[in-house]
């Protein structure tokens, strides 16, 4: 026993010999063997020289490797506990209790999400500027704004979009890829028109300010008849976070349907979105 505490105390005044060399004048690094405690207390420096700066480099492809490791038996400790506790002038910034609840003083950036997919169905969120585009079920479950033309009829359509923004720069929801999903059959169109992904902002007593969003947005607009629905793809040139408060996003198209025969039929039956979120 007495053996084994000698080298703990060689070992100890080695780390210390070759420490305090480096240390700054007002810098002090102290080793507790008896409660395997070891204490910094860094010096006030001017330039960024870390109390911790450690480097290793892992070289093997079937290890798993851990950086940095604290394991603590919990065999008694108080509620308020903690793994990690991160101050500036005795005031917590960032901690995380034996529980694992962390808790930040700032704001916590997590990687963003890709992936976030939204249908708008036309019924729902959609509105066509003629009560001749009728809500039709056209089975369970399958909704849609459906219209058999008489004759050369013309229909725009609006959709808003609609979760829930930010207005810090680079929060929130940024639309990032959207189609439309429609059918023609019968007649084909004489034309369709993407008119616009825009924003619409509404304040007190100011004119309602109509802006494009997400830049140049590129579609081709079926017109030809098919016996199976189109979904459409827009590719948006420039998503861009909705950052713009009391403003809505919305997507603007038109559809003319010919009069030769009168019997084309268009449906449309809402829009699919992808969205990027950033907490």
């Amino acid at each position: 026993m007495r053996t084994h505490v000698w080298k703990l105390l060689a070992a100890a005044l080695l780390v210390l010999a070759l420490a305090v060399p480096a240390l700054p004048q007002s810098g002090a690094v102290f080793i507790d063997i008896l409660n395997g405690k070891l204490t910094s207390s860094g010096a006030t420096v001017t330039t960024s020289k870390p109390l911790v700066d450690l480097t290793q480099t892992w070289n093997a492809g079937g290890q798993t490797f851990t950086g940095m490791k604290l394991d603590v038996t919990d065999t008694a400790s108080a509620a308020g506990s903690m793994l990690i506790d991160l101050q500036i002038a005795t005031v917590s910034k960032f901690k995380v209790d034996k529980s694992g609840n962390v808790t930040a003083a700032g704001s916590v950036t997590p990687a963003a999400i890709t992936d976030r997919h939204v249908f708008y169905p036309a019924v729902t969120h959609c509105v066509a500027d003629s009560t001749n585009m009728l809500t039709t079920r056209v089975a369970a479950n399958d909704w849609s704004f459906k219209r058999t033309a008489t004759g050369a009829e013309t229909y725009n359509f609006l959709c808003s979009l609609t979760p829930p923004f930010r207005t810090g720069a680079g929060k929130g929801y940024k639309l990032t890829a959207l189609s439309i999903a429609h059918s023609i059959t019968g007649n084909a169109l004489t034309s369709g028109t993407f008119t616009g992904l825009a924003t619409t902002t509404y304040a007190n007593a100011v004119a309602n300010a109509v802006a494009s969003h997400g830049g140049s947005i590129t579609i081709t607009m079926p017109t030809e008849s098919s016996s199976t629905p189109y979904l459409t793809a827009a590719t948006i040139g420039t998503p861009a976070f909705m950052v713009t408060a009391s403003a809505a996003l919305t997507v603007d198209f038109q559809v003319v349907m010919q009069a030769a025969g009168g019997n084309g039929i268009y449906e449309f039956f809402g829009l699919d979105t992808t969205w990027t979120e950033q907490l």
